[in-house]
């Protein structure tokens, strides 16, 4: 069992050697390390190569500069593990997260997609031991604890079978596709374990999630998953929970929502949401608070005043984190 770690690479020198650290730190001899470097000008490209010939497990591949989501599927294409993970190179993976996932793997030869849980934390993160606990989750179940294409390991088969992959020059992107990929497993497992270290800057305005250019793509990306995910309650989940994530977001640096449904295409995502979605939909959303949101942005696509900007407040008072 063998599995395949792309790490989609762009400038970041400064941080790309410690995640690389963490990949050949990883106790698993059997994997190999997939570095697509998408046009970097800072010197990345050296520090890549010394990786790759101090261990053989690492390849290094350069292209021009498309988006992160064409370099991962440059490094999908490449792949030849079982099995296939993503690393974002500001990020660190826990070091025995190749050796655990895939004794899980072979312990249980149906699962597709094997996911642990992340951090997110400007600060050093210390890991604790992965608890090998695995469960059986739905895919909607793993997409509510996130739409990430890190911390998982995805059979390499669920790829080869689809005639697309993440969509490129769109950002935002693992919200196009990898609800779309998880719809596919027929069995996934799921650890609370830690096994990820999302580096977020003490800047808010500096982490890559919440900048503008990955809100202004937003619209592409829902749209993309509605073309290409057959199921009804994952596009509504996902839909729903990434626009109000938006217009969080948006609250938080004062933009209008107005002009941003205006500016960057979102009145056809609130179509989307309005054609497909109904108050019965409210049985996707497990928390009280998830089910308050959803219903607000209900009454906004059909039309009528929410109190979105009490609700954001209200949120605010309640200190309530939207679960993403």
């Amino acid at each position: 069992m063998k599995l395949s770690i792309v790490v989609p690479v762009y400038n970041r020198a400064d941080l790309v050697g410690q995640c690389l650290e963490s990949l050949k730190g990883q106790s698993e001899s059997a994997i190999e390390i997939i570095i697509v470097d998408d046009g970097s000008t800072d010197g990345v490209a050296q520090l890549c190569q010394k990786y790759v010939e101090e261990d053989s497990r690492f390849s290094y591949f350069y292209k021009k500069n498309e988006g992160a989501a064409s370099a991962r599927n440059y490094g999908i294409r490449r792949a030849r593990g079982d099995f296939i993970s993503f690393v974002d190179s500001d990020d660190v993976l826990h070091q025995d997260f190749s050796t655990v996932f895939m004794r899980c793997a072979s312990t249980s030869p149906d699962a597709e997609i094997i996911s642990g849980s992340r951090v997110t934390s400007p600060y050093v993160v210390e890991f604790p031991k992965i608890k090998e606990d695995f469960k059986k989750i739905s895919a909607l179940e793993l997409i509510q604890k996130g739409t990430t294409s890190c911390t998982r390991a995805f059979k390499r088969d669920l790829f080869l079978q689809s005639p697309y992959l993440f969509p490129d020059n769109t950002w935002a992107e693992d919200n196009a596709f990898i609800p779309v990929l998880v719809t596919r497993a027929r069995l996934i497992l799921y650890t609370e374990s830690i096994v990820y270290w999302q580096r977020s800057a003490k800047n808010p305005e500096q982490n890559t999630s919440l900048s503008m250019r990955c809100l202004e793509d937003m619209s592409k990306a829902l749209l993309y998953l509605e073309r290409h995910c057959d199921d009804e309650d994952m596009v509504c989940n996902v839909t729903t929970r990434c626009i109000v994530a938006t217009y969080f977001r948006l609250q938080e640096i004062n933009y209008s929502i107005e002009q941003f449904n205006r500016d960057h295409g979102m009145f056809e995502v609130l179509k989307l949401l309005n054609r497909i979605s109904s108050i019965s939909s409210v049985r996707l959303f497990p928390s009280y608070g998830q089910k308050a949101y959803f219903l607000a942005l209900l009454f906004y696509c059909k039309g009528l005043t929410p109190p979105l900007k009490g609700l954001f407040l209200y949120s605010k008072l309640k200190k309530y984190v939207f679960n993403r």
